[in-house]
């Protein structure tokens, strides 16, 4: 089957990462600073950083620039510089705001290291100055709070690109918190569409202080239809979030049916001092979990049972067996991984299975982490009381139709034919080649058989059967059937032996096809004339009965059965038996079909 691991890498777009808090982390003594900063980008991963190892370097105001506060990691890696507004000026307690539509880390002032490198768009930075001591003209106590948010335009209507929250303590005991997931949260597994799940998450702040929640809502510019807001535990607004005093925000995350596999979703939260905070997360979205289809097949020592289904990377299929007609389950095999490298596919053996016997068995798949599961349809199979023997000769014969007549064709590996065989995780596939004239003359799609017995064809649970007669080919439809009397597997699906006939409603070939692969027994094709439907005047007054023509083409004998009436008439008929039952090829018999009802048909 089709493995669509690799098409699925939706994202739910929520909340970002907390990394650990480092111990001791409300001040440091000059020149080690303490940094925290969050930054949340569309479509990607939110990033969270705490440090208290960073070194602050201070570089004093001149008549051409403004004092400044450089925050670097190690190996001098920048993580924010802050400067004072305007020339010749110091850092001082204030809410400083500067807006700009070039690119961002050349002309601001605040200077965060997480906002990422595509800010060329407008831009804005919140600068909160809460403490800001000189001693002897040099700046020895800093502490600032920030808010940068980038735009995909060079406009402050376009939607935006990222925001980043930072704090910066140099010297200073004053508390910083940045809003954020709590680092225990963890990332839930892929999310199938069509399902819905609560997605809770813990918030938390890096740092000893809090933060005053005014409200929180969906970033309806970001969010995905499929994901809502479904309440929180914040409490009454303005709520105050810290590490002592978390909360928890739930959403609906629902992914539909559709050609996207994007579902995304930010949570814009507003502070009480009216800074805005998008925080975001991503979780997979996959395609549908979708049915796995039981294909049980008879082997010498019992049954098998493959597996029919789209794949999905990491999801496991346990195998049920019951009773025919119900009853408890049986678990074969628990959580059986799929390998996608096995040319026979996932399968499993049951040599339990008595001969005689009728039992119905599905596959159950599940999610890699056992969210979601999904029970297929049982499919029934009746182990034989005995195996056909294998032979060396196939003999195929069929009836193809382009208008009238039918045309006959006789195919046997005793004259010559060459059979080809192949097997995979879809069935066996079986060629007749004539190797003088190096022509195809028949080909048979097979999915894995039931036993024996009348199984109608399609997609699924079986598959499809293509019949290549000599003439034009013929796809089976899901309504065509296929009669088995006898048929045998190895135990990984390979096709051992079978006796069956194909009976398909297609044009203009394919109508009756026999097939004797590697068993005994000569095929014999009967065929019914009239084609087209007979039309009985007035039945109430004549009742003539309808004659039908059995004509058995060969190359065998036919024994013909009883006649069965089927439709909504059926109670107002009668059938007559073909005499004699036994035909040899080219012999016929005649069927008498006669109205016996009280009423018109409808």
């Amino acid at each position: 089957m089709v493995d669509r691991a690799r098409l699925v890498s939706g994202l739910v777009v929520v909340l970002l990462l907390l990394g650990a808090a480092p111990a001791q982390a409300l001040e440091a003594t000059p020149p080690l600073a303490v940094w925290a900063e969050t930054t949340s980008v569309s479509a990607k991963d939110s990033l969270s950083v705490e440090r208290n190892d960073v070194t602050a370097t201070v570089r004093a105001a001149s008549a051409s620039v403004p004092e400044r506060i450089t925050v670097a990691g190690p190996l001098t890696q920048l993580r924010a510089t802050i400067s004072a507004v305007g020339a010749g000026t110091l850092l001082a307690p204030g809410t400083y705001t500067q807006q700009g539509t070039s690119q961002y880390s050349t002309t601001a002032a605040v200077r965060a290291g997480g906002v990422p490198p595509d800010c060329f768009g407008a831009w804005q930075t919140t600068l909160v100055v809460l403490e800001a001591v000189h001693t002897a003209g040099v700046l020895t106590s800093f502490a600032a709070d920030y808010f940068v948010t980038c735009y995909y335009q060079s406009n402050f209507t376009a939607g935006v690109r990222s925001r980043t929250t930072g704090s910066v303590r140099y010297g200073s005991s004053v508390p910083y918190a940045v809003l954020g997931v709590d680092a225990a949260w963890t990332k839930p597994g892929p999310l199938p569409m069509g399902e819905s799940e609560t997605l809770d998450l813990p918030l938390t702040v890096l740092g000893g202080g809090s933060v005053s929640i005014a409200s929180i809502a969906l970033d309806t510019a970001v969010a995905s239809p499929s994901v809502s807001l479904a309440g929180d535990t914040c409490g009454a607004r303005p709520a105050l979030v810290s590490a002592a005093a978390p909360c928890t925000v739930s959403l609906l995350v629902s992914p539909v049916v559709s050609s996207t596999v994007l579902a995304r979703a930010a949570l814009l939260i507003t502070t009480s001092s009216g800074n805005l905070v998008r925080v975001e997360r991503d979780v997979v979205v996959r395609y549908p979990l979708e049915p796995a289809y039981a294909q049980p097949y008879p082997t010498s020592s019992g049954i098998s049972v493959g597996l029919s289904t789209e794949q999905y990377e990491g999801d496991t299929y346990t195998f049920q067996r019951r009773p025919a007609g119900g009853g408890a389950a049986t678990t074969l095999a628990s959580d059986v991984p799929y390998d996608p490298v096995a040319p026979a596919g996932l399968h499993i053996d049951d040599p339990s299975a008595q001969r005689g016997v009728a039992y119905e068995y599905a596959v159950i798949r599940r999610t890699a982490d056992g969210r979601f599961s999904l029970t297929g349809p049982w499919v029934a199979i009746t182990r034989a009381a005995s195996d056909p023997v294998p032979t060396t000769r196939t003999r195929v014969a069929s009836d193809t139709r382009d208008g009238q007549p039918f045309t006959s064709a006789s195919l046997d590996t005793d004259t010559g034919l060459e059979t080809t065989v192949s097997h995979d995780r879809l069935g066996t596939t079986i060629i007749l080649n004539d190797p003088v004239a190096v022509q195809q003359k028949a080909a048979f799609r097979l999915p894995p058989l039931p036993g024996p017995g009348v199984h109608t064809l399609g997609w699924q649970p079986y598959g499809t059967v293509t019949v290549l007669p000599t003439l034009s080919g013929c796809t089976v439809e899901g309504s065509d059937t296929i009669r088995v009397r006898s048929v045998l597997y190895d135990v990984d699906g390979t096709l051992l032996a079978l006796d069956a006939s194909l009976r398909t409603s297609c044009s203009p070939s394919g109508e009756a096809t026999e097939i004797r692969f590697r068993t005994g027994g000569v095929p014999a094709v009967p065929v019914v004339t009239p084609l087209n439907a007979v039309t009985v005047a007035d039945p109430l007054q004549d009742a003539p009965a309808v004659m039908l023509t059995v004509t058995n083409r060969g190359p065998g004998s036919a024994t013909i059965g009883s006649p069965v009436v089927t439709g909504a008439g059926a109670a107002q008929w009668s059938a007559g038996a073909c005499a004699p039952s036994t035909l040899a090829a080219g012999a016929s018999c005649t069927l008498t079909a006669t109205f016996t009802g009280t009423a018109l048909p409808s």
